[in-house]
């Protein structure tokens, strides 16, 4: 996936959006993040529309100043989780159903503003890790009772589980599972289309 973040000071000149075309043109992002939009929401979109893009999210500017527009392709589903002045953070799925999970910054101007946000930042990714810890397998036992704890052996041990649980044995009995369906076709029907076909017969039917 290919992403375009431009901080552009505005996308109100005739100048800004006629650069803007020749990057689309020349890189073709599948995503866009713009900052210092310096515009409300409507201009933007009307841009937007105009180069190609499928749909925008937008965080408005205050005042003349800050705002943040993020545009994407067709194809690509995109879940907004948090946003603010100065983050977007997404869940993005593309059309080859691989998630990812992208957080678009544009650093505060001050330093004390800075120092909060990498501290968010920093508790946002912990509670990351965090959750894919939870969600992982960290080991199994096996039918013998041993504990595997490695992670190509436990992967090994579940593909050995899911093939035998849909092999087909030969020793099942259909008995005992055919006797609750009810007989459609008669015995002597059902002998009349399962008997040996002659050549005879075919030749009378094609012939």
């Amino acid at each position: 996936m290919k992403i375009l973040a431009w901080n552009y000071q505005g996308l109100g000149s005739t100048f800004t959006v006629h650069t803007f075309r020749g990057l689309r043109k020349k890189q073709d992002p599948d995503m866009v993040v713009l900052m210092e939009t310096k515009n409300k929401r409507g201009r933007v979109e009307k841009v937007r529309k105009s180069v190609g893009y499928k749909e925008g999210y937008y965080v408005e500017p205050k005042g003349l100043s800050r705002g943040l527009a993020l545009w994407w392709k067709k194809g690509i589903t995109v879940n907004v989780l948090e946003s603010n002045r100065n983050i977007i953070d997404v869940r993005v799925f593309c059309s080859a159903r691989k998630e990812e999970r992208i957080t678009f910054v544009y650093m505060a101007p001050k330093y004390e503003e800075r120092v909060v946000l990498c501290e968010k930042m920093r508790k946002n990714g912990e509670r990351v890790r965090e959750r894919r810890q939870q969600n992982k397998i960290m080991h199994i036992k096996k039918e013998n009772g041993e504990s595997i704890d490695n992670e190509e052996m436990i992967m090994e041990e579940f593909m050995k589980y899911y093939q035998k649980l849909f092999k087909t044995e030969d020793n099942r009995n259909w008995g005992n599972i055919l006797e609750y369906i009810s007989r459609v076709v008669s015995k002597e029907n059902n002998e009349r289309l399962t008997r040996e076909v002659f050549d005879t017969e075919i030749k009378e039917v094609v012939f």
